[in-house]
């Protein structure tokens, strides 16, 4: 059966479709933008059903919707630098700052990869997707009481890996 049966294309959507938007919220962070790009994923692969094969699908989708991501934030990157050029309010920071700023997005990038992958998931809900305890309890089928500890460790973690590295810096 190929992508372009209308019933066998409905069941990856169906299976796939929620897990690559999370994908794409804790990757770049942006529920908005990850919604439009899975949505943009599918209609592409309905477009170009018979370009595709079903095998490896999983993969395919995850690498289109990361590769669609990077391409609305340099086009949403270019805008800001047009706009900036325009009305001429970029503010402009130092070149140290700059370099803080970065290191800082690399080192936090770090701890969420250091968190085990239940309390990386439980953070991101609560912080990025702004849930309620309660909420990514019903998510990850747990009890609230877990998931304040999942995101305690996090928090934890975090403390003692950025917080108190910069006691040393």
């Amino acid at each position: 059966m190929g992508l372009c049966n209308k019933t066998y294309f409905e069941g990856i959507y169906k299976n796939y479709s929620d897990e690559l938007y999370r994908f794409l919220v804790y990757k770049f962070g942006n529920p908005s933008m990850a919604e439009d790009v899975t949505q943009n994923v599918f209609l592409n692969l309905w477009k170009n059903c018979a370009k595709y094969s079903d095998v490896n699908i999983k993969s395919l989708l995850y690498t289109m919707g990361r590769n669609n991501s990077l391409n609305v934030l340099r086009k949403e990157e270019n805008k800001r630098k047009f706009v900036a050029q325009v009305d001429g309010s970029k503010q402009v920071h130092s070149p140290e700052f700059e370099m803080e700023t970065k290191e800082f997005q690399v080192r936090i990038n770090e701890v969420l990869g250091l968190m085990k992958p239940l309390e990386r998931q439980a953070f991101l809900l609560s912080r990025i997707e702004k849930k309620t305890y309660k909420e990514i309890a019903e998510i990850m089928e747990v009890s609230v009481k877990t998931i304040e500890k999942r995101i305690h460790n996090a928090l934890v973690l975090i403390r003692s890996e950025i917080v108190e590295a910069k006691k040393y810096v």
